[in-house]
């Protein structure tokens, strides 16, 4: 094993401090991670505790004024029921502000209660014996008031227009007895409302007796079946919140009853606000909304009214990071320092891993690769197997122009062919960035090479040709056998010509009727062998041309021809072929004048490859139309056909020789496969261009290109 060098081992080094960094910055993360998590769990375990503990307080105190409320109602029935209730203190009345309420005042001065209607004494039995009972508990109501200061004042809502409330100095006269009817205690405590007789807890909305907002726990009053009022006491909502301990925590805490309605909540006073929070049969568990916020939940009433705790998302986590802040900076410092390294080693790595993939690759690939520069077109790369596939050394060509490396034949071919694909690229064709050519290029002691060349042009930041990378191969062995194959193709298709020839006359003339006439059933047979032997001689005759093209045997007749005579001649040759499928032609644009340079008979052939193409795709009743159009001193002419269009995935090969969109042997439509391969061979060599353009379902379009001929000037 070759001894490390310096360098190699430097890099080791550091990979080695790269990973104690890593490791040490590993620990530390945990130790913090583990940290903060701690601190998670005592700050959750610590709202738990308290949460309980508020809870059961607030229970307690909820219970207690429930209890008195009942103890209220209870007083108030034994009152009413007593023997001497409809012995009424004196009393008189007294007008308010309010022309519907009276004041009752007892002689003592006590202000009794206030009466709705036309305030005429004396009283019905019904609210003689109310009064009495209301005058009866005032001082042990005003005792209770004294001993309780989370009690604002105590009242008695009666059915029959009389309420009653203490203490009376801090009501001030009574004048918001309509309020005390539209109150929620008033009717949610009404039989329909609440038929089973239960407590309500209502509010929060603003009092009356100078404490500011109020809850206010009420109790029905019944005599039997009977309906008398309301029994309900206000308590002060501060008060309240400070014996819950709203507000002293993380989050938010607050009094929801069973309809969501918060009765005590954290901040503003808002009477109608409602809330529903997720809530748990199970003490002290956390359970998240949508929102993710986590609420704990208890119920301070049994299916009445429930104390809810909400930490909002990441206001828990937010609070016990602020502990582990320190931590964590030193954590991400670690980290940093450690990742930069490791990140430099692992580069580093993967650097020399990539260059000695790399150097396998292109010091034994028996491909040729290489990287030219544009517009300069100089070689800045040319892998070492150029040396075994042409002789020459990489770095006799590296930095050279592409001319001086080519002999002239083969770099005017490549250079057309480049300028060709570049303008192609500023036209905004992208598709054209990838080039595949098959050229004849000499070796170094001169002999020919048949190649591939196998390029994709890349663009800079502005879109612009700068660079071309390709692959070059060897293909003799490939020629070899294609040039066995035509030689057979060839051959046979010669040798099938002759006898097809004298087959399809027979067959003809039998079909005429020459020999006299057939049986119906024996014509068709005659009928479509003689098609059947026409098709053959189409096959053997494309199989031909492409021969003659391909090995360049192919005479061209160059003359001008004027487009406006030779498309109507196209398409009245062809009309009787597309009468069988019932499709019509239509010519656009075809004036007089239109001149091309071109083989005449050879630019037919096209055009009756590309419209036998349009009728066989175009529906029954279709319409095929030829437009010829002048476009930047080219003439353009196009053959376009409703129909299904080219599939995608045959988009690529629909020029190649034999080429099928649908090539089963089910397939519905006929022909060889040959004729756009024989248009496209025919085009190029007359100097155009030839091209498609499809769209599923809609329309599909052939077309080739033509620099306009114009008549030269004679010279002066």
């Amino acid at each position: 094993m070759p001894p490390l060098q310096c360098d190699e081992m430097k890099n080791k080094r550091r990979n080695y401090r790269g990973i104690a960094y890593m490791v040490a910055a590993g620990v530390l993360l945990l130790a913090g991670v583990a940290d903060f998590f701690q601190h998670v769990s005592q700050f959750r375990s610590q709202a738990e505790l308290t949460f309980l503990g508020r809870a059961e307080l607030l229970g307690k105190f909820v219970a207690l004024h429930r209890n008195q409320v009942d103890a209220m109602r209870n007083q108030m029935v034994e009152h009413y029921r007593s023997p001497s209730a409809e012995n009424v203190h004196p009393l008189k009345a007294k007008k308010t502000r309010s022309p519907e309420n009276w004041e009752l005042v007892a002689a003592s001065g006590l202000l009794v209660g206030s009466l709705a209607g036309s305030g005429q004494l004396p009283l019905t039995d019904q609210q003689r014996r109310e009064v009495n009972a209301a005058v009866s508990m005032d001082s042990q109501i005003g005792a209770t008031l004294a001993g309780d200061a989370d009690v604002t004042s105590m009242h008695y809502v009666s059915a029959t227009d009389f309420i009653y409330a203490a203490p009376s100095s801090k009501i001030d006269g009574f004048r918001f007895m309509k309020e005390f009817y539209q109150r929620p205690s008033w009717t949610q405590s009404l039989p329909a409302s609440n038929p089973s007789r239960n407590i309500t807890m209502n509010g929060p909305y603003q009092g009356h007796t100078g404490h500011g907002p109020i809850i206010t726990i009420a109790k029905p009053v019944y005599d039997g079946d009977r309906f008398l009022g309301v029994v309900a006491l206000d308590l002060n909502l501060a008060m309240l919140q400070r014996l819950a301990g709203f507000g002293e925590s993380v989050g938010e805490t607050m009094l929801v009853s069973e309809d969501y309605r918060v009765l005590v909540r954290d901040g503003a006073f808002d009477p109608e606000l409602r809330m529903q929070p997720p809530l748990s049969p199970k003490s002290a568990e956390w359970l998240l909304d949508k929102n993710n916020d986590a609420w704990l939940s208890r119920p301070i009433v049994k299916d009445e009214f429930w104390l809810v705790h909400r930490v909002k998302s990441g206001e828990l986590y937010w609070a016990a990071a602020r502990d582990t802040v320190t931590t964590w900076l030193m954590i991400l410092m670690l980290f940093l320092i450690a990742a930069s390294s490791l990140a430099r080693a692992r580069l580093a790595r993967d650097l020399r891993h990539s260059q000695k993939v790399y150097r396998l690759i292109t010091e034994n690939i028996d491909d040729v690769i290489w990287l030219m520069e544009l517009p300069s077109r100089h070689f800045s790369y040319v892998s070492p197997s150029v040396r075994r596939m042409f002789g020459w050394r990489s770095e006799q060509i590296m930095d050279r122009a592409m001319a001086a490396t080519l002999d002239p034949d083969m770099y005017e071919k490549g250079h057309a062919g480049l300028v060709k694909y570049l303008d192609r690229i500023k036209a905004g064709d992208l598709d054209a960035r990838h080039i595949t050519l098959e050229l004849d290029v000499r070796h170094k002691d001169g002999h020919t090479i048949p190649i591939e060349l196998v390029a994709t042009i890349l663009l800079n930041q502005d879109g612009e040709p700068c660079q071309m990378l390709g692959i070059t191969r060897d293909i003799s062995e490939r020629a070899k056998v294609g040039k066995l194959k035509s030689e057979f193709i060839s051959t046979v298709s010669h040798e099938l010509r002759t006898p097809l020839t004298s087959i399809r006359g027979a067959l003809g003339l039998l079909a005429a009727g020459a020999v006299g006439e057939m049986p119906v059933k024996a014509k068709a047979l005659v009928e479509i062998a003689h098609k059947n032997s026409e098709r053959l001689i189409f096959l053997v005759n494309d199989i031909l041309d492409m021969e003659k093209s391909e090995a360049g045997e192919m005479s061209f007749d160059m003359r001008p021809v004027d487009l406006g005579l030779l498309l109507p001649q196209a398409l009245e040759s062809n009309r009787a072929y597309a009468d069988q499928f019932n499709v019509h032609y239509e010519l656009i644009g075809a004036a007089g004048g239109m001149m091309l340079r071109v083989d005449q008979n050879r630019l037919l052939q096209v055009l009756a490859n590309l419209l036998s193409n349009a009728v066989k795709f175009s529906p029954a009743g279709g319409l095929v139309s030829v437009v010829a159009a002048r476009r930047d001193g080219q003439i353009r002419v196009a053959v376009r056909n409703g129909g299904p269009g080219i599939p995608a995935e045959f988009k690529g090969r629909i020029f190649q020789k034999f080429a099928q969109a649908d090539s089963s042997d089910t397939r519905g439509k006929g022909g060889t496969g040959l004729g756009l391969a024989i248009s496209m061979q025919l085009v190029e060599k007359m100097g155009g261009t030839i091209g498609f353009e499809s769209e599923p379902d809609v329309m599909t379009e052939f077309f080739f290109e033509f620099p306009e001929w114009t008549q030269p000037q004679p010279q002066a």
